[in-house]
């Protein structure tokens, strides 16, 4: 399945989420600028921002719908 994503989207969030490989790749079709963000430092954002949760549900719900 290929798919393409815009500026501000999530990739990789469900092997952050449960510590497993990653269970696709991505490739820029030009320059991008991201952040990485490790397990744990997600972590310490939920717990200090609840709504980054709901917001990371929100996006995979949606592809999870989609596909």
């Amino acid at each position: 399945m290929l798919a393409r994503f815009g500026a501000g989207e999530i990739v990789g969030e469900v092997a952050v989420l449960d510590g497993r490989p990653r269970s696709a790749d991505i490739v820029a079709e030009g320059r991008v600028r991201c952040l990485a963000v490790s397990r744990e430092s997600l972590r310490e954002a939920i717990e200090a921002e609840p709504r980054v949760a709901w917001e990371l549900l929100g996006v995979m719900a949606s592809r999870l719908r989609d596909a």
